[in-house]
């Protein structure tokens, strides 16, 4: 089926959608524009399902309506994953660059969007990172994602004194070892969850107090994703805007960012 990207145009002022895009909030308003540039860019709009679940709720502040990839007509779709839908006539202007629309709504916003609002932005955006790469990590060991829903260990205050980059490597180290240990012996599902939530603990405390000693160089122990890794959309839009902060978002944790 064929659809048609619009070129760009020239931003021409829209103040309703000003006002209507501030009042969503930084993380719904950037998972927004990373809607529209997921029509022209091959990457996920942002890690898990957060995508879909940004697209659902748009829809239900009647912005758009979801459509089906086959057997419909959409005016928009995601190049990389399968989400398309149709603007309610009050968000449609046909021949304007949407994308463009929200990218200078955004940057504009920026100057007087509050620091602690642009943390929980990033904080929001790292959480489900880590997030999707247990998940990832548990399909690789053929184990259900859902085993890393809601692990008390990602909940407490040493977790999050962490950069996401060290959550990664926690995460990695900590499945590696539960997953040896299955290897050893049979164990139910709740076994499974119960061992790789002491893991995250354990390794969690044990590199904070290395961290807090001063004996870790800042990128020690922490896994930055490779240079082929597909970005998710929304997180290089948030970094366009609200989050300029490059390697600082891998290596730090969110009380330490610059912003």
């Amino acid at each position: 089926m064929a659809y048609v990207v619009n070129q760009p145009t020239l931003i021409s002022p829209w103040p309703e959608l000003d006002s209507f895009v501030r009042s969503l909030g930084p993380f719904l308003a950037c998972a927004w524009c990373a809607l529209e540039r997921s029509r022209t860019a091959s990457a996920p709009v942002a890690a898990g399902t957060l995508g879909s679940e940004a697209l659902d709720t748009l829809a239900s502040l009647q912005v758009l309506e979801r459509a089906c990839i086959e057997g419909s007509t959409f005016a928009a779709r995601s190049l990389y994953e399968p989400l398309a839908w149709n603007y309610h006539h009050r968000w449609s202007r046909p021949g304007v660059n949407l994308e463009a629309l929200l990218m200078d709504i955004l940057a504009r916003w920026t100057a007087d969007c509050p620091i602690e609002a642009k943390r929980r932005l990033g904080a929001s955006l790292s959480e489900s990172d880590a997030r999707a790469y247990l998940a990832n990590l548990l399909r690789k060991h053929r184990l259900p994602p859902s085993l890393g829903d809601g692990l008390r260990s990602t909940q407490l205050m040493e977790w999050h004194a962490l950069g996401l980059g060290r959550k990664r490597y926690v995460l990695w180290a900590s499945l590696r070892n539960t997953a040896s240990q299955l290897l050893q012996r049979d164990m139910t599902d709740a076994t499974i969850r119960q061992m790789l939530d002491r893991e995250i603990n354990s390794r969690t405390i044990w590199l904070l107090r290395r961290a807090q000693s001063g004996m870790l160089a800042t990128n020690d122990f922490c896994f930055v994703p490779a240079q082929g890794w597909r970005k998710p959309l929304i997180l290089d839009i948030a970094m366009e805007t609200f989050l300029p902060l490059g390697q600082e978002y891998w290596l730090e944790p969110a009380g330490h960012w610059r912003l």
